[in-house]
Parts: C-alpha cells; sequence; structure tokens
C-alpha cells in the first residue's frame, strides 16, 4: 500500500521491516569499518599505479548502481537468503582479514571486504539481491585487480605489440628508425614506450568507463562484451598513432609531444575520442536492433485502467547473531591495525603513498673522485638520457678506467625491491646471467645483483642493489610462492614493509665481451660507491616525518 508521497506503508498486520533493514546497515557499516585501515592503504597503493588512479569515479558508480538496482527490486517481500552460504561468505571474508593484517596487504583486504559486503547481499536477499549488485561488484573487482606481478607479462607483452605495430607505421611513414626492446631509436633521440604510451593507463580507464556505460544504459552481457572489445581496440590504435605520429615530428620538425605537458594533454584527448567511439558503436548497436525489430500490424492492445502497486521492495532482512559477531570481530581487527600503526611510526607511514621519498628538499649525493684504479669522468650529462639509468629522480657519474667506461647512478623512489633488469630488457638488451650476491659488512649483509647482458654485437656487465631508508638492503623476491610467502612473513604486521628504497647501479658497456677482471674491477667500483651512497641517503632523511 502507498500513500499520496507514493512511499511504501507496511500492509496491516505485518511488522515494519525498515527498522530491521536500517540495524542491517549499521551492523554492515561497522563490519567494513574494520576493514578501513587496510583499505585506506590500498587506496593509496592505487593511486601510486597510473593505471588505476580512475578508480573513485568506480566507486561512485558502484555505490549509484547498487543504490538503483535495489531500488528497483519488483514489489513484494524479498526473501532472505539461506544463513549458512551467509556465514561461509563472512567466514572466508574474516579469514583473509586476518591474513591481510598479519601481512598488512590492502589488496588481499579489499577482497576480503568485497567477499563480506557479498555475504551481506546474500543475506538480504539472496539471489535476486546478488543479481541486482552484480554489476557493482563487477566494477569493485576491476578497482581491486590482479595481484602485483600477475599482470606485468600482460603489460610488458601489450608494450611490445605497440612498439612493434608502431614500427610499422613508421617505416610507411618513411622514418628511419631502430627498434631495441621498447625503445624506439630515431635519427635525434631514443623514445622510450612507457605503461602510458602502450595504451594500459588509457585501457584501464576506457574499460572501467565502458562498463558503467553499458550497466548504466541495461545492455546486454553480449553488448557490453562487443563495446569492451571495441574499447581496446580503439585505444590500441589510438597510442599506436599517437607513438607513431610522435616519432614522426620529432624526426621530422623537431617536435616532443611524448613527453612533458604535451604527452598528457595528449593523453586526455585520447581518452576522450575513444570513449567517444564507444558511444557512438553504442548507439549504432542500438539503431541496429531497433531496425531489425519488426513492427507490431495487428488491433491495438485494450487500454487497463491502471491499478495502484506498491512501489519497490518490502524487505524481511533481520539481524542475526552471525552478522553482528563478524562485524564486532572485524571491527575489534579494525581498531588493532590502528594500535599497529601507531606503534610502528603513526598516520604518516601509514597514509604515505607507496614507496614514497623522504628526502629533505635539497638532498644532493657525491661520489669519490677516484677510487682504486678508477677517476670520476665528466661524460656523465650525455648518458642521462640513457632509459636503462633514467628514472622518476636519477643522479649520474661516469667513471673511466684505461678504455673502459662505467656508468654509476643513483634512482629513486622506489616501492620495496625494484628488478632493474626489467628496463634494460625493455632497452633491448638480453639476460645472459644474473646472480645474487651477499657481502659481509661492518654491520649488515649487504644483498646485490650481478647481471651480464647482451644485444646485438654489444655486451655490459652490471651491478644494482636497493637501500631503504632504515640502512637495509633490500633482498629480492623469493623464486617459488612458498619462499614469497616465508620472506613476507618476516615482515608481519609491518605497515612500512615497501616503505622507499634507493637503487644504486653501476655497469660497463663494450663492443666486445667483457672479461672477469674486468668485471671484478666494476664490482670494487660499485660496492665503494654505493656504500658512500646508502650512508648518504640516510643523513638526509627528514626526520620530522
Amino acid at each position: 500500500m502507498s500513500n499520496a508521497s507514493g512511499l511504501t506503508e507496511p500492509l496491516p498486520g505485518v511488522p515494519d521491516s525498515r527498522g530491521s533493514v536500517r540495524a542491517l546497515a549499521v551492523w554492515a557499516a561497522i563490519l567494513v569499518a574494520g576493514c578501513l585501515p587496510l583499505l585506506i592503504r590500498f587506496g593509496m597503493e592505487q593511486w601510486a599505479r597510473p593505471q588505476y588512479q580512475f578508480f573513485p569515479l568506480m566507486l561512485l558508480a558502484a555505490a549509484y548502481l547498487a543504490w538503483q538496482r535495489l531500488g528497483e527490486l519488483p514489489a513484494g517481500r524479498v526473501v532472505c537468503g539461506s544463513q549458512r552460504v551467509t556465514g561461509v561468505l563472512l567466514g572466508v571474508a574474516l579469514v583473509l582479514m586476518l591474513a591481510a593484517s598479519a601481512l598488512w596487504s590492502g589488496r588481499l583486504a579489499a577482497v576480503s571486504a568485497w567477499l563480506a559486503l557479498a555475504g551481506l547481499a546474500w543475506h538480504m536477499g539472496g539471489w535476486l539481491v546478488i543479481g541486482a549488485v552484480m554489476p557493482s561488484a563487477i566494477l569493485l573487482a576491476l578497482v581491486i585487480g590482479p595481484p602485483v606481478g600477475v599482470d606485468e607479462p600482460l603489460l610488458q607483452t601489450l608494450r611490445e605489440l605497440i612498439v612493434w605495430i608502431s614500427s610499422g607505421v613508421l617505416i610507411w611513414l618513411d622514418v628511419p628508425h631502430m627498434v631495441t626492446g621498447t625503445v624506439i631509436e630515431i635519427p635525434t633521440s631514443r623514445l622510450l614506450v612507457a605503461e602510458a604510451c602502450s595504451g594500459i593507463n588509457s585501457l584501464m580507464a576506457v574499460l572501467g568507463c565502458t562498463l558503467v556505460l553499458g550497466f548504466s544504459l541495461r545492455r546486454s552481457a553480449g553488448v557490453v562484451l562487443l563495446l569492451l572489445a571495441a574499447g581496446v581496440l580503439f585505444v590500441s590504435w589510438a597510442n599506436i598513432v599517437r607513438i607513431a605520429g610522435g616519432a614522426w615530428l620529432k624526426a621530422t620538425s623537431d617536435i616532443d609531444i611524448l613527453s612533458g605537458s604535451a604527452h598528457e594533454y595528449s593523453s586526455i584527448v585520447l581518452f576522450a575520442v575513444c570513449m567517444g567511439l564507444v558511444i557512438s558503436v553504442d548507439a549504432g548497436i542500438s539503431m541496429l536492433a531497433a531496425w531489425r525489430k519488426p513492427e507490431w500490424t495487428g488491433d491495438p492492445d485494450p487500454v487497463e485502467t491502471p491499478v495502484e502497486t506498491p512501489r519497490g521492495p518490502t524487505w524481511t532482512a533481520n539481524v542475526p547473531a552471525s552478522v553482528r559477531v563478524f562485524a564486532i570481530v572485524f571491527a575489534l581487527i579494525g581498531l588493532i591495525q590502528v594500535g599497529n600503526v601507531l606503534a610502528r611510526g603513526g598516520p604518516g607511514v601509514w597514509l604515505s603513498e607507496s614507496g614514497a621519498s623522504h628526502l629533505r628538499a635539497k638532498a644532493t649525493f657525491t661520489v669519490p673522485q677516484e677510487v682504486g684504479g678508477w677517476k670520476r669522468s665528466e661524460d656523465a650529462d650525455k648518458l642521462i638520457a640513457q632509459p636503462e639509468i633514467e628514472g622518476k629522480q636519477s643522479h649520474v657519474w661516469a667513471y673511466r678506467q684505461g678504455n673502459m667506461v662505467a656508468i654509476v647512478a643513483i634512482d629513486y623512489p622506489f616501492a620495496g625491491f625494484h628488478d632493474l633488469t626489467v628496463c634494460y630488457r625493455n632497452a633491448g638488451w638480453t639476460i645472459q646471467k644474473s646472480t645474487v650476491k651477499m657481502e659481509q659488512e661492518a654491520t649488515q649483509q649487504g644483498c646485490y645483483t650481478t647481471v651480464d647482458i647482451a644485444r646485438v654485437n654489444e655486451w655490459g656487465t652490471l651491478y644494482f642493489a636497493a637501500v631503504g631508508e632504515d640502512g637495509q638492503w633490500a633482498t629480492p623476491p623469493k623464486l617459488t610462492a612458498s619462499e614469497r610467502l616465508k620472506d613476507r612473513l618476516g615482515h608481519m604486521g609491518r605497515p612500512d614493509w615497501n616503505a622507499c628504497t634507493y637503487q644504486v647501479q653501476a655497469w660497463v658497456h663494450a663492443y666486445e665481451p667483457i672479461t672477469e677482471p674486468q668485471q671484478a674491477q666494476l664490482g670494487e667500483l660499485f660496492l665503494a660507491v654505493r656504500g658512500a651512497l646508502s650512508q648518504q641517503v640516510v643523513a638526509q632523511l627528514d626526520t620530522k616525518r
């Protein structure tokens, strides 16, 4: 029964269930609040990844779609789902939340919150409510994404494919160039095709907005999949045009649109163009469907007097004891997380961006003029543009010994261990041998990696290591899943387990194989310089953070 304002009133003799729904919402809020400390950390980690910086819009879209779909459920009393399934979903969410707290994993906490919300949705109305909130669940799953590292091979393959196709376009444009890895070398410069240029940033945003478009317009699953495929095609095409066009402009007119503000503006334009094309495809599909739909030529349906029916569902949800217990346990876990953060560095550690540097604003680095038989050279400036030694912040020096030139650099910031061999593979180098070594220092064991690399008729040897702001040297990830889990458990409960690191590297590049004595001499230079640079890192930290 509806009143004059259109609001549903309880039927005579039936208790009003709106109070139970409000109570369930309160307990749901308490449950989610237990995940909040790690969810905030997860949000900071995702924001540090450019391809996921669209996630706030996805959260708002998911909330709106859930509110809209739940309000449109058919009128009538909605029957709660079985408590057994609710208990299983909340129980699995609780186990994951405990693991997330122990490992300080924001992503695991996000999965836990996702399952907890699914359990509450099931309790409210079983499959009926689950079907209504499914679009929101898909958007939240897109925000969570796969574990870090799982998507790396896909991203690398995408970059290589885009570069390969762009090279074909440059051949058609008659632009002389050479491709090494994901670097396009033209007569005037070397263009590193980073993740943004390969399209992953715009691809994720276009996929998310395409899903919102399809769900908002009530498109079928087949149409949504078709729109997603079109979005992938348009983003790939747009970034090929940007890379090939940028290389052509740089080679012919010395106009750079692949870096700086021009690159950022072009990303916005490409996103808008791709979304416009996706909307055009959707409009075309709708027109085709309307054209193929047969027109009704029979007698018109008789006009019936509309019968007033209740608007929206009448909920029968109550708050069982199991939901209340789970909510209280989640809230306690959240309080423990907050206490852990306060005891291990305060909100600055909790809220800081993953891998954020805490160096003083005017921090500088110096290296000795002479180390063993190596002497400082003034040729470092011309080497800074090499992608192998180019980071967000880079300081580069050159050393000479006989006919050998060694490049020494410190790059930062990184979150935890950074596999530098990926950067060299992107520049076209092939990894021939990689070895992790430990050096016994006066106060600690220093871990570093040595790598033999080759490219066409070029050879090189690389030494690198990453030091944290606590002065400890980061160790590379273990090879097996069990070893990685054991290593992660060694950081149990530490909210700063992936804090900022500073990478020191030294490498030589020659046109003939590098001998073992030459490699040993480079190793001596690296160990001496990295010790000096690591001390300067610790000495120049902002102690007021």
